[in-house]
């Protein structure tokens, strides 16, 4: 079941993509762009099940998504949950549930390994 967005949202990550650094866990992997939440390179990020996260995302050219593969490139996209799939600019929304795995990825539509791990745990 797809979550109504809110219209008035907490943004709570921000979304942009740079040039990868050794930074970034991928660096020597995929593309040579790599996405940057909150303006950190490749971050792990820990969400709980039941919570809807905002990302506000400014990347054009690099259709943003949650995935189950590590790799993204369009891959194995999650929409159970999720207000604004691929998207390149604007706000999407994401409320993990059990019918969703431990491990996601935030990926690239298009280009491989932009993005990295994301937790689901459940609340509490």
């Amino acid at each position: 079941m797809t979550p109504n967005p809110d219209p008035d949202p907490k943004v709570d990550f921000t979304v942009r993509a740079k040039a990868k650094t050794a930074n970034h866990p991928w660096v020597n992997e995929g593309h040579s762009v790599g996405y940057t939440i909150n303006g950190s390179e490749g971050l792990t990020l820990t969400l709980i099940r039941g919570v809807a996260y905002v990302f506000e995302i400014q990347i054009s050219g690099h259709p943003f998504y949650i995935s189950s593969d590590d790799t993204g490139v369009g891959a194995d996209e999650i929409i159970d949950g999720v207000v604004g799939i691929m998207k390149e600019n604007g706000l999407l929304q994401f409320t993990p549930n059990s019918n969703h795995p431990d491990l996601l990825y935030y990926q690239c539509g298009i280009h491989p390994k932009m993005g990295y791990n994301q937790y689901c745990r459940p609340l509490g």
